[in-house]
């Protein structure tokens, strides 16, 4: 099975392109903050992700950079030659369903209030 769930924080704004009248993508990295124990040290993993069509649209429309999110979705291994000619594997993930997670708030009247993004894919990815 290859599933990955990634809470994280957009790196910078989403980039968008549209590669026919039925077909939109959005490129964007999230940064993922990991503990490993109490008294550990937090590092940052950084993760490309893509996302299709519909997803790809609210993506761009909802979230800039810093916007915390979760990405649900799988992992795809991309295999190219690099200009020397070397073998370069690359892996991205495949966003299949965002959610945005509203920053905490002091005033919880209001945290009630927003409403989440909320992004599924569901079949339109070309693959």
């Amino acid at each position: 099975m290859n599933n990955i769930y990634l809470v994280g924080n957009l790196v910078a704004d989403p980039q968008t392109r549209v590669i026919s009248d039925t077909l939109k993508v959005a490129n964007f990295s999230i940064a993922v903050e990991d503990r490993v124990g109490p008294r550990k040290p937090k590092t940052t993993s950084y993760f490309d992700v893509v996302a299709w069509n519909k997803t790809a649209e609210i993506i761009v429309e909802h979230f800039t950079k810093g916007a915390k999110l979760a990405v649900f979705g799988h992992v795809k291994q991309e295999t190219y030659e690099n200009k020397e000619g070397k073998k370069v594997s690359k892996f991205t993930v495949v966003a299949d369903q965002i959610l945005n997670i509203p920053a905490r708030e002091r005033n919880t009247t209001q945290a009630a209030q927003s409403e989440p993004v909320y992004a599924s894919t569901g079949d339109d990815i070309p693959f």
